[in-house]
């Protein structure tokens, strides 16, 4: 099987890109840092091709010239990122860059795929365990003297809980983080018991899972898998991949993908059938993970892990609203997590100490369109209807938030509730000034605004309507679970907006933009206050999680409600509007071209909340709202004015 292997080959690069001579699998990014490019021997004698980051000069006296930062360079933890299916080292690049300036950063190309070798006949050549051999000799080839923390996504997941279940690589694995792929051994158990115990719940979840691995039973054809994918699929699948996943065109795949998908397809038909056939019983992790659970992988289900703690003793979890090719769409927000467990810091410890102050923003309306998303009348008065619930909506948080601060017992929480309260005024008088633009413009809005004002005035105010016998501590801990529950959709809805690049290239106002990025970049910011408020004053125990879970059942079917309505009063009142209807078929067509969530979206939000692990960190990217607040010419242009606090006092 070829355990450890040498290392030979070895090469340099100084920015530009690794690996990128003609006819090679592309390359790495370099950066501005260094990248050396070497080749291991791994099992059977197949050369792999590795890249590592960060590297400090080996030709002689560089560890002199170095200094300290070689000294510190060499005790840096070593982060190997493992590709799947049909990917190469190169889907790594972005994460590799993120993470190079704190660790040692491994890539390499599994056998068969990339700049790597592949094994010789390719039937038997991709088994599990020659993967594990390989595994080991790349860490002992970039880590002779300390475990290294892996990181696999797709099939280089599916190889890291091979690595982390066996015995041969203990004391060279520290960590493992895995991403859209499950152990074999663990699914095939997860397969067993819900067929040999059947219900109606897991007979669906099977069966869910079934149909979203047809692309399994076709990898296990002779002959067709290669045909396509050196045929029409490998030419088309760049294009494909970046419509259907939102990718940049940034180059990637590389052109080796023709024939790392046909030796790839190996990976399945070696190891699929078998271990799910005969799972080992003894597949209990040995080191501790972190899954990262995307929650709208078409691939794979997340009911697939739902018996991950039987397995796992140090598990921690973390679920991302993103397709599949995370390394790809959420580069940041994996490079952070990953950065977070390797090293052992808080989950998103730059929210810890990021201040929430209220931004006095101001935006001139006088040149926006009725339809300020060209054409598309739908997708304008969608987004619309958010200047129709806000500023009676956020006006409420305030007042509901102002009842509960005397509860407030934590400093830092009470100096964060104060921001949002500051923040969520100031929301509710920028949006109720885009309704005096609209009925500038002949649309009035006032008899569905005054509908929505007695909801949360009347209905959900400081005392239980129609005299309904509620404690006022039990009715206040129940509208601080709506509160938390509302603000977990406009921390969704406010990352959706921030990548939202479509209202871009379809010429969307510029005014408005701002507006929706400005709000979406706060929510985003203050995206764990009402949470936090709500599991410091709602109570203890299972009473807490149970009105929480209360909260998201009123709260869910209550916003889609009030969304639909006001659509459809928005489309119905609109003075140019050649259709008068709103329809969700209509709403699916802008959805699909990125310019509303999707209804599904939005849905698939509701039981990442209902975790009792749920935490707001885990939604969207702080940085990345920062970020924009950083060049938002609305948030900039306030920065010159005094803000102080805007809890109201």
């Amino acid at each position: 099987m070829g355990g450890v292997g040498s290392a030979d080959g070895v090469g340099a690069v100084s920015g530009g890109r690794v690996g990128s001579g003609a006819g090679d699998g592309g390359g790495v990014p370099a950066g501005g840092g260094r990248v050396r490019e070497r080749f291991v021997t791994g099992a059977d004698g197949v050369r792999l091709c590795v890249a590592e980051f960060g590297v400090v000069d080996d030709a002689p006296g560089a560890e002199d010239r170095a200094g300290d930062a070689g000294t510190a360079q060499a005790f840096r933890p070593t982060v190997m990122l493992l590709h799947g299916y049909p990917d190469s080292k190169e889907v790594w690049s972005e994460v590799a860059g993120l993470l190079a300036g704190r660790f040692h950063v491994v890539l390499y190309d599994v056998r068969g795929h990339g700049r790597s070798g592949a094994p010789e006949p390719l039937r038997g050549g991709f088994t599990l365990e020659k993967l594990t051999a390989d595994f080991l000799a790349v860490a002992e080839a970039v880590s002779p003297d300390r475990p290294v923390h892996l990181v696999g996504h797709d099939w280089g997941s599916v190889q890291g809980w091979e690595f982390a279940t066996v015995a041969a690589t203990d004391g060279r694995l520290a960590s493992f983080t895995s991403i859209s792929g499950p152990s074999l051994d663990h699914f095939g158990h997860w397969i067993r018991r819900r067929t040999r115990h059947p219900t109606p719940r897991g007979a669906a979840h099977v069966l869910g899972q079934g149909l979203k691995s047809w692309y399994v039973y076709a990898l296990h054809t002779p002959l067709l898998p290669e045909l396509v994918w050196r045929g029409p699929l490998g030419r088309r699948w760049p294009k494909l991949l970046a419509r259907s996943e939102k990718l940049p065109a940034d180059g990637y795949p590389t052109a080796s993908l023709p024939e790392d998908a046909a030796h790839g397809a190996w990976l399945y038909r070696d190891n699929v059938r078998r271990r799910l056939g005969s799972p080992r019983t003894d597949a209990y992790a040995r080191v501790p993970v972190q899954l990262i659970v995307p929650t709208d992988d078409a691939f794979l289900s997340e009911r697939l892990y739902d018996d991950l703690d039987r397995w796992v003793p140090d598990l921690t979890r973390r679920v991302l609203p993103a397709k599949h090719w995370v390394p790809r769409s959420r580069p940041e927000q994996l490079a952070r997590w990953i950065g977070d467990f390797v090293t052992g810091t808080p989950e998103d410890a730059e929210s810890v100490s990021h201040p929430i102050t209220p931004r006095r923003v101001s935006f001139d309306w006088g040149r926006t369109p009725l339809h300020w998303i060209p054409d598309e009348p739908t997708a304008t008065h969608v987004i619309n209807v958010l200047h129709l619930l806000l500023p009676a909506g956020e006006r409420w948080f305030v007042k509901v938030f102002k009842e509960a601060l005397p509860l407030v017992s934590d400093e830092a929480l009470l100096k964060d509730v104060k921001g949002f309260m500051g923040q969520e005024a100031t929301h509710s008088v920028q949006h109720a000034y885009v309704l005096d633009h609209l009925a500038q413009q002949h649309l009035d809005t006032s008899s569905y605004t005054r509908q929505v004002e007695w909801m949360f005035d009347a209905l959900l105010g400081g005392t239980p309507p129609w005299g309904l016998p509620v404690q006022d501590r039990a009715w206040l801990r129940f509208r601080l679970s709506l509160i938390a529950a509302i603000e977990h959709f406009t921390a969704v809805l406010g990352d959706w907006i921030l990548d939202a690049d479509a209202l871009d290239r379809i010429g969307a106002d510029e005014v408005m933009l701002d507006l929706l990025r400005w709000h979406g970049a706060e929510e985003v910011e203050h995206r764990a206050v009402a949470f936090d408020m709500y599991q410091h004053a709602g109570g203890k125990g299972a009473a807490r999680y149970l009105r929480r879970a209360e909260g998201m059942a009123v709260a869910g079917p209550m916003l889609f409600y009030l969304w639909v309505s006001g659509a459809r009063y928005m489309m119905r009142h609109d003075p140019g509007a050649t259709e008068e209807k709103y329809r969700f078929r209509d709403h699916r067509a802008a959805a699909r071209r990125g310019l509303l969530p999707s209804w599904a979206s939005l849905a698939a939000a509701t039981p990442r909340y209902l975790r009792r692990s749920y935490h707001p960190s885990q939604e969207g990217s702080l940085r990345k709202a920062v970020e924009y607040l950083a060049i938002s010419p609305a948030a900039q242009a306030a920065t010159a004015k005094p803000t102080g606090s805007a809890a109201a006092s």
